[in-house]
């Protein structure tokens, strides 16, 4: 024997949970059928089982469109009746924050929606002033090449021709100050070389001079020595 569902039945403390919920995690901000929609609608009906309320996502979603649509009702129905005073509850309280957050939330919708209008209508006008301007630079460029070529003048050939002289005669210059410079170089190159040998050539003859020197002084001691031991030796004779 297949059990029957239990039926849940409202309170109006419930309802009152449903709407802090809706609330708190706002569904109404996406589109309808949208998953980011039914996403919140789960996670609404998970807490509130956790009050020991037995819903699922439908039951939330079809309650709390009711509890909205009856509040509007009661909305447009209290404007025409003015000068009553009516009492309203936390639940009242919690529709009105929620219709006052929904249209907030269309208001910048519809904000986004004159602005993204407005974006690509200039957009589009940017795009057709910068076709105008190619199709009209092609129409003048179409032009000057049907015009025939100027005619050069004399005067202008001549002065084209005087130019040209002229860049050659400056390479020219150039290219003669360049030689006479590596000349000049190399002539210097030259003298420091042979200044450079006569240095050399020199310090060589100082030092075969220091060289003789010494072995002239190396030859004065030794005959001194030799003389000295002359001398002792007839001495001691």
């Amino acid at each position: 024997m297949t059990s029957k569902r239990e039926l849940f039945i409202w309170k109006k403390h419930h309802d009152l949970l449903l709407l802090k919920e809706v609330l708190l995690e706002e569904p109404f901000k996406h589109n309808n059928g949208s998953k980011e929609k039914g996403a919140l609608w789960s996670k609404i009906a998970d807490a509130l089982t956790q009050h020991g309320m037995k819903v699922t996502q439908r039951s939330v979603r079809e309650k709390f469109d009711k509890l909205y649509s009856d509040f509007k009702e009661r909305e447009r129905e209290e404007k025409q009746a003015s000068g009553i005073d009516i009492e309203y509850d936390d639940n009242h309280k919690a529709l009105t924050e929620i219709h006052e957050r929904v249209l907030e939330l269309e208001e910048e919708r519809q904000d986004k929606e004159t602005q993204e209008k407005a974006t690509a209508a200039e957009m589009r006008k940017k795009a057709t002033e910068r076709l105008s301007v190619t199709k009209r630079r092609s129409k003048d460029d179409a032009t000057v090449s049907d015009e025939p070529e100027e005619e050069v003048s004399p005067k202008r050939r001549r002065s084209q021709t005087s130019m040209v002289d002229m860049m050659k005669e400056s390479v020219t210059m150039k290219q003669k100050y360049q030689e006479e410079q590596g000349q000049i170089r190399s002539r210097e190159l030259d003298l420091r070389a042979a200044e450079l040998q006569q240095q050399q050539q020199f310090q060589s003859m100082l030092i075969q001079q220091q060289q003789q020197f010494q072995q002239q002084q190396q030859a004065m001691t030794m005959a001194m020595f030799n003389t000295l031991n002359e001398l002792l030796k007839n001495m001691k004779n």
